[in-house]
């Protein structure tokens, strides 16, 4: 389960990522989030979150980025209750539907991170799906 989790994470990071490099100074729709330093960050954690994702990487591996991709996920969101903007680095603020997904997506990440069965793979009919 961490490792499907782990790709569709690097999927919806990456893709906020791509899309918000043509959006710089504005929100997509208005909604989220799309400052170059959200988008780097995003990009890094993607790229991490796919490849453990979609490689054969060991249980500890895809623990250790959904921790560190949940920990930095969540940071973030504290963060940004404390100043909307984290201190200049996020100069349109950070929405309420950008705080939703942070502690959403990276408490999920966290949880499973933690969680010991997390790390056996999906099974159908008896069969590891890989």
């Amino acid at each position: 389960m961490a490792k499907a989790y782990a790709a569709m994470l690097g999927l919806f990071l990456g893709g906020h990522a791509l899309i918000g490099l043509f959006i710089e100074g504005d929100h997509i729709l208005g909604l989220l989030n799309v400052d170059f330093f959200v988008d780097v960050t995003y990009l890094l954690c993607a790229a991490a979150c796919l490849f453990v994702g979609s490689t054969d990487s060991s249980p500890a591996a895809v623990r250790v980025v959904l921790l560190g991709v949940g920990s930095y996920l969540v940071a973030l969101g504290l963060l940004g209750q404390v100043d909307k903007t984290v201190w200049g680095l996020l100069p349109t603020g950070l929405t309420m539907l950008d705080f939703l997904l942070l502690f959403s997506t990276g408490g999920l990440a966290l949880l499973l991170a933690a969680a010991r069965s997390a790390a056996a793979p999906l099974t159908t009919e008896g069969k590891a799906i890989n």
